[in-house]
C-alpha cells in the first residue's frame, strides 16, 4: 500500500474539490483455496500485471521487498519500487513520467543505503501480461509471478549490484478493488541471485513480497492524513499484511490479511485485530515516526512483535517525497513460537 502523499501534491496537477465518502471502502478479498489459483474478476491476472492507461488521476506502481541471506551469513533487505503517472510539464500540459526508488538495508553493517530517486520522462512500455522498466540503473522485467531485477544501489558510501530472479510460490491475494484503488500481492516469491558489494559477489536467497497497485488513486490521496503498512513473512510459511490508514476527516480504514501455508487468505476487520506502537523516532526534527509495533489477532491466536532492523531507513526526495521503508524482524506467537522478517512503510509522518 503506497499512496505517497507528497508525490501527489508536488508533481501531479489535479484539482480535487470533493471526494466520495466511500472512496476507501472495499469488500473483503475472496480466499484462495489452492496455490495455483489466479485472480479474476475486478483484478484479472496475468493481464493486470501490465501497465494501465494513463488518466488525469491515475497513479501506478510495482513494488518488491526482498528479505535475503548470503552464503557468508550476511543479511540484506532490498527494496525496489517503480512508479508511473502523469505530471504537469507546463501549465495545462501533462506528460507521462516513470521513476523508481531502490534501497539496501545491510543488516550486518547496520546501514541503510538510498542513492536517490531515478527518473525517466517517458511513458512506460506496454508489455502484455507483464512489465518491463529501464529507469537509470534500475532494470525490472517480468509478469505472471516470474520477475527479474538488475539494479545498482550506490549512495557514495558503498556500491551494491543486485541481480535477482523471483518466482511466486502462492496464489495472488486481492487486497483492494474499490473503483479507485486496485491492489493485489504475491505474498511469497522464492528469490535467488547475487549481490555484489564493492566488487565482492555473494550468492543470496530468500523471499520477496510483491504488490502492484493502480487506479485513479489521486482522488484517495486528497483524503489521507497518514498510514502504517506492514508486510510480514513468517517462518511457518504464512504471511500477514496490515494497514491502518488515518483520513484527514478523523475516520480511518484498517484491515489485516492473513495468508496461510495452503494459500487461504482471511480478512480481519478493525474490531478483530490491533496494531499498537511501542515508541517513536524523530528524524532531523522533521519527521516523527512511530517505531516498534505489536500486532494482535486473538481469533487467529496471533501475537507478533515487529522491530526495525535499522532505525534510520528514511527515504527523502527533496521537494517531492519523505517516507519510511524499513526492513524489520518479527517474533511472537502463531499457534506456537514463530519468527520472521517484515517491511514497514510509514507515510505522511513528516513536515515539509
Amino acid at each position: 500500500m503506497k499512496l505517497h502523499f507528497a508525490v501527489a501534491t508536488a508533481i501531479f496537477s489535479l484539482n480535487i474539490t470533493t471526494s466520495p465518502s466511500s472512496v476507501l471502502a472495499h469488500e473483503q478479498a475472496e480466499p484462495h483455496g489452492n496455490c495455483g489459483k489466479q485472480l479474476s474478476g475486478l483484478i484479472n491476472l496475468p493481464a493486470d500485471d501490465a501497465v494501465h492507461a494513463y488518466t488525469p488521476a491515475s497513479f501506478e506502481w510495482w513494488y518488491w521487498t526482498s528479505h535475503l541471506e548470503a552464503e557468508d551469513g550476511s543479511k540484506f533487505g532490498f527494496l525496489d519500487i517503480v512508479y508511473t503517472g502523469l505530471y504537469e510539464a507546463a501549465p495545462g500540459t501533462t506528460m507521462p513520467l516513470q521513476w523508481s526508488d531502490t534501497t539496501i538495508s545491510d543488516i550486518r553493517e547496520g546501514k541503510y543505503h538510498f542513492p536517490g530517486r531515478a527518473f525517466l520522462p517517458e511513458p512506460a512500455v506496454t508489455v502484455p501480461n507483464g512489465f518491463k522498466f529501464n529507469i537509470g540503473e534500475n532494470n525490472v522485467a517480468g509478469g505472471d509471478g516470474r520477475d527479474v531485477i538488475h539494479a545498482v544501489v550506490d549512495d557514495g558510501a558503498k556500491r551494491y549490484l543486485v541481480d535477482l530472479e523471483m518466482k511466486s510460490e502462492k496464489a495472488s491475494v486481492q487486497h483492494m478493488a474499490d473503483g479507485y484503488i486496485y491492489d493485489y500481492a504475491r505474498t511469497r516469491m522464492d528469490t535467488r541471485g547475487t549481490i555484489t558489494v564493492d566488487g565482492k559477489k555473494l550468492k543470496v536467497h530468500g523471499h520477496t513480497y510483491f504488490d502492484h497497485e493502480y487506479g485513479d488513486q489521486l482522488y484517495v490521496m486528497a483524503t489521507v492524513k497518514d498510514w502504517t503498512w506492514i508486510s510480514v513473512q513468517l517462518d511457518n510459511d504464512s504471511e500477514l499484511v496490515v494497514l491502518v490508514l488515518n483520513r484527514q476527516d478523523g475516520t480511518k480504514m484498517a484491515w489485516a490479511d492473513l495468508t496461510d501455508t495452503h494459500c487461504k487468505t482471511t480478512r480481519y476487520n478493525p474490531d478483530e485485530f490491533t496494531l499498537a506502537t511501542t515508541g517513536t523516532w524523530e528524524q532531523a526534527d522533521i519527521c516523527r515516526y512511530p517505531m516498534g509495533w505489536t500486532i494482535s489477532i486473538p481469533r487467529a491466536s496471533i501475537y507478533l512483535q515487529v522491530a526495525s532492523s535499522i532505525i534510520d531507513q528514511d527515504i527523502f526526495v527533496p521537494g517531492m517525497d519523505h517516507y519510511y521503508e524499513g526492513e524489520a524482524t518479527v517474533n511472537g506467537w502463531d499457534h506456537g513460537p514463530v519468527s520472521g522478517r517484515a517491511v514497514v512503510e510509514l507515510t505522511a509522518f513528516c513536515g515539509y
